[in-house]
């Protein structure tokens, strides 16, 4: 799966990347009905990975269309931990942890959930499995945030070309609530 991902073309990636995007969106606008606040989960894509940034873009430009209100937050990685941090724009982010793009720490940007708070995590992973099982980078940061938060929505992001009918997975590693790719 790797090797097909790194066989797309920018372009191939950034076309697949605006759809899923928009129907992350259409995703969110079904999902978050009935929620007064919601946290969204994103993150900055590395390499060939599906980008999120005109998701980030689509929710700050029309905060409005949502019902609710809509706080975004990005991963930060320190040691074997991953946090998410919120972010009010991309300028906000520099590179971190394995060159990736990230939030700084600032405590008082650190999410915090609580019971009643609605969450939604977008996940990215080498492959996925038809059924939500995931197969990741392999230092397991979202493995273990997410088993830490489980009433986080766990939404995996790939192309078709990475999804499978089925994926070995470990014991530990956390099943996604649902798929969005360019197709579904």
């Amino acid at each position: 799966m790797k090797k097909a991902r790194e066989e797309k073309s920018p372009a191939e990636i950034e076309a697949i990347s605006g759809i899923i995007c928009k129907n992350a969106v259409n995703f969110l606008q079904r999902q978050l009905k009935g929620q007064s606040s919601c946290s969204i989960l994103l993150y900055y894509p590395l390499g060939r990975e599906i980008s999120l940034n005109g998701l980030f873009e689509q929710l700050k430009n029309s905060a409005a269309d949502f019902p609710c209100e809509l706080r975004i937050y990005y991963p930060r990685v320190r040691g074997d931990e991953m946090d998410f941090y919120r972010v009010e724009s991309l300028s906000d982010l520099s590179e971190g942890t394995f060159h990736v793009m990230e939030p700084s720490e600032d405590e008082g940007r650190r999410l915090v959930l609580s019971k009643e708070d609605a969450a939604v995590c977008f996940v990215p992973g080498l492959c996925f499995s038809r059924n939500g099982a995931r197969c990741g980078y392999g230092k397991g940061y979202y493995d273990k945030y997410l088993s830490a938060n489980p009433g986080i929505v766990k939404v995996g992001i790939c192309g078709e070309f990475q999804l499978a009918d089925e994926i070995i997975t470990d014991e530990f590693d956390v099943k996604m609530d649902f798929i969005i790719t360019e197709k579904e």
